[in-house]
């Protein structure tokens, strides 16, 4: 379990950032979705800002020329509408989601501390018994 503790930690990190938003947008899809034709432009939306998520993520992301920015920008503004109506509250849902990360990352680096503190106590044991072997 003392493993599984870090990476536990850093799930339920992502889980609680995204979560307000996440359940805001899934109590409000169906205002989201009203025809066939928002849903496709939201799923649009939402496959490009996952593509720039896990470029940004893998490190992948370069930022080209102002004009393809502006040009994306544009392009997402227009698929992601229906969401934007509801930017201040999304954006307060955000804010609350980074505070319960804010709050898990304490609790992410001490768990980091005692991990790598452990490593080098076992280290420095094995270390030790090679210097001295028992009698």
């Amino acid at each position: 379990m003392k493993r599984l503790r870090l990476p536990l930690l850093y799930l339920l990190s992502f889980v609680l950032s995204i979560g307000p938003i996440a359940i805001f947008v899934a109590f409000n899809i169906d205002s989201y979705v009203s025809t066939t034709y928002e849903a496709i432009k939201l799923s649009l939306g939402g496959i490009m800002v996952a593509i720039i998520l896990i470029l940004k993520v893998l490190g992948k992301l370069k930022i080209p020329s102002r004009v393809v920015v502006f040009s994306f920008v544009l392009v997402l503004s227009y698929l992601l509408n229906s969401l934007i109506m509801d930017l201040c509250i999304l954006s307060f849902l955000a804010l609350v989601g980074e505070f319960f990360d804010l709050v898990l990352g304490i609790f992410i680096k001490r768990e980091k501390e005692k991990h790598t503190n452990e490593k080098i106590a076992k280290q420095t044991v094995n270390q030790l018994e090679r210097l001295m072997p028992r009698a």
